[in-house]
């Protein structure tokens, strides 16, 4: 096959032409070739959704985890312990608002 752009032969499985870089056409190359292709498009595809659901379970147990988090700050209100007291809270509120950002952004 030769590269309408720079006349170089290329081979014919190549997807861009390995002296000027330019893309060749998918028409040109050989059928087993572009039948790869679509199955590696299709397995492309097929992970993207698998990908999101597991980043957005992820992010509903830190929402779980920080809500235990917080309900033992709750617990811990009536000790003399106020730095731990705070301390806890705050852990529990910075994972909590990671676990929305995670839940609610990959949709």
């Amino acid at each position: 096959m030769v590269c309408e752009k720079c006349g170089h032969e290329v081979d014919s499985n190549a997807l861009v032409c390995g002296y000027c870089g330019h893309p060749l056409p998918k028409s040109q190359l050989s059928v087993e070739k572009q039948q790869e292709l679509e199955n590696n498009e299709r397995t492309d595809e097929s992970l993207k959704p698998n990908h999101h659901a597991r980043i957005r379970g992820f992010g509903i147990a830190l929402m779980i985890i920080s809500g235990i988090i917080d309900i033992i700050s709750i617990a811990m209100i009536g000790t003399s312990s106020v730095e731990g007291f705070s301390t806890i809270l705050i852990i529990g509120s910075i994972s909590f608002g990671l676990g929305l950002l995670l839940t609610f952004a990959f949709r």
